[in-house]
């Protein structure tokens, strides 16, 4: 069970493109979230350039790539507290990745251990 698949929103790229969002967090996530910041950055990076050829945002990717990287042993639980995050993880599964995505993405990921 992937609980926090979007990393406590660090996967969707909203604290790497608005670092106020990360400066008005709690001390609590400043310190689940700061390490994490730098090194998911190419990943961040990575999943925005693959949405954009499916129309999706990082999130979507992201999710998309959970739920498909190790078949039917994984269940995603996207956090969502507005009906458009719901609607927008819903979306994840509106497309396919490609072997070389899912390896890019695999790849990336051992940066973030």
């Amino acid at each position: 069970m992937a609980y926090t698949p979007l990393a406590s929103g660090l996967l969707t790229g909203k604290y790497h493109k608005n670092p106020e969002l990360f400066n008005k967090k709690s001390w609590f996530w400043h310190a689940r979230l700061q390490s994490g910041l730098n090194k998911s950055r190419s990943l961040v990076q990575a999943l925005e350039e693959i949405g954009l050829r499916y129309n999706a945002t990082p999130a979507q990717v992201a999710l998309n790539w959970v739920i498909n990287s190790h078949g039917e042993t994984v269940v995603t639980i996207p956090g969502a507290t507005k009906v458009h995050q719901a609607e927008e993880s819903a979306g994840a599964m509106k497309f396919k990745l490609t072997d070389d995505e899912m390896a890019r993405l695999n790849e990336l990921s051992l940066n973030l251990s």
